[in-house]
């Protein structure tokens, strides 16, 4: 969750942007120093404040239903609608080729003869993508996601630590490529070290913590950002436990494919701005893992 908590804090320095799966160029200190000079008038445009509220998810909902609560997600598909499903699929196909389920591969034609629940074929709500139920309800319990189409069909939680904080300030400042911002929103992530749950790779085995700042401009489209990492960190998305695979570094905290600008400026190539695609690049990361406007 956030940590509302507030404390007199200086803007970092270089060696709070060091990463080992982000590390910028040594030659930008010069940079930083002109433009520290160009952007800000002085040490007090830092303010710290709370904003947004994050809203509190309990982890362990996501699936735990599933087998119970079917009728949620699917309905049965009767012969006669399954054969108008099909007529329109070989219309659309080429070659008239009708589509197995996309998960065993096999005929969606339900079998008459048996009385295994498992065999009979479900239409998703959401999407109306059909499968065998026990495909779909198998597939489910990984992940509640349609195979094809990647509709969310519960809410996604990861295995970030829970005691893992999440802190939010603005700061003034011209943001480079966003001449609309009303300075940043400046995140500062805080996970201590800790020992692996049976949801990390190494359970029981001691890990690194760690600390990421990362900034987005205060305008309409990178407060919107912001809401949804926030939710994104209270579903436990945000950070992950294992091995970097820049440093090789094991037993460590690590992003966890949410990509944050950990940098002001030097552009993507030193994660920072400007980057004109950025806001929409971490949008669809973070629906990809089930956070999106839908939820705000």
């Amino acid at each position: 969750m956030v940590n509302p908590s507030s404390s007199g804090t200086n803007f970092p320095n270089e060696k709070d942007f060091e990463d080992e799966e982000e590390e910028s160029d040594e030659n930008m200190e010069q940079d930083y120093d002109n433009y520290y000079d160009d952007a800000f008038d002085s040490s007090s445009d830092i303010e710290e404040v709370t904003v947004l509220p994050t809203p509190h998810q309990a982890p362990g909902t996501s699936t735990s239903r599933i087998g119970t609560t079917n009728n949620e997600y699917f309905c049965s598909v009767s012969s006669s609608e399954l054969e108008k499903i099909k007529q329109i699929e070989r219309k659309i196909e080429a070659g008239g080729k009708e589509q197995p389920c996309s998960i065993c591969l096999c005929d969606l034609e339900p079998n008459t003869s048996s009385t295994l629940p498992e065999d009979e074929v479900v239409s998703l709500k959401r999407c109306s993508h059909i499968f065998h139920k026990g495909c779909i309800e198998m597939a489910f319990k990984s992940k509640m996601q349609c195979p094809l189409c990647l509709t969310w069909y519960a809410a996604s939680f990861g295995d970030q630590p829970m005691d893992a904080t999440m802190r939010v300030s603005q700061m003034k400042g011209k943001v480079p490529g966003h001449p609309d911002a009303n300075g940043f929103h400046v995140i500062s992530y805080s996970i201590p070290d800790g020992i692996q749950t049976a949801a990390h790779p190494r359970p029981g085995t001691h890990y690194s913590g760690t600390s990421r700042v990362a900034y987005l401009p205060n305008n309409k489209e990178g407060t919107q950002v912001l809401k949804l990492l926030q939710l994104a960190f209270d579903r436990l998305l945000i950070f992950t436990v294992g091995d970097s695979v820049t440093s090789g570094a094991k037993n460590v905290v690590t992003w966890n494919g949410i990509h944050h600008k950990t940098c002001i400026i030097g552009g993507p190539s030193c994660y920072g701005y400007p980057d004109a695609d950025y806001l929409n690049r971490v949008q669809e990361e973070l629906a990809a893992v089930g956070i999106n406007k839908d939820l705000l």
